[in-house]
């Protein structure tokens, strides 16, 4: 898969299942179904992205909304980026579109959460301008946000100006 070769459009809810079967292959039998669930698809569309190859094999994808309670906050709630294309600034590229549809959005931060001990997660976010919102920090050195997910499942949230 080139980069010059793909082509970007805004997610579709027809993308769901083909998404997710991808996904599955990519991660090695994974189910993403509680992760995505058909309603990010549907509803999301015009702040999501998919980016594909010159034969419509997945690429890439970006799914991020306008909070309903603070309607200046984007949220990315996935992003993936295909094995071979990882480290050539593909999703480098979907943030910062992104970005564009959330500033046209009104928005003016935006926020994302990963788990502890996801540092290439967190070495990305750092180098898109994101910084660590919590206390203290976890054995993997990032301030978390005790029981941000439940009980014992502490996260990162991650917060950025536009």
């Amino acid at each position: 898969m080139a980069m010059d070769e793909l082509s970007w459009r805004p997610l579709d809810e027809s993308d769901h299942e083909p998404v997710l079967a991808t996904l599955s292959a990519w991660s090695r039998g994974r189910d993403f179904h509680a992760l995505l669930p058909r309603l990010f698809f549907a509803h999301f569309s015009d702040t999501s992205l998919i980016v594909e190859d010159a034969e419509g094999n997945l690429a890439g994808f970006i799914i991020t909304f306008v909070s309903q309670t603070q309607l200046r906050t984007g949220y990315v709630h996935f992003v993936w980026v295909s094995p071979q294309l990882r480290r050539q600034g593909l999703a480098r590229q979907l943030y910062e579109r992104v970005f564009v549809l959330l500033r046209d959005r009104g928005c003016r931060r935006v926020e994302a959460v990963t788990i502890p001990e996801n540092s290439a997660s967190l070495a990305f976010h750092e180098r898109m301008g994101f910084t660590a919102k919590g206390r203290g920090g976890s054995p993997f050195e990032a301030p978390v946000v005790t029981d941000h997910a439940g009980p014992g499942q502490h996260r990162v949230v991650l917060e950025r100006e536009l």
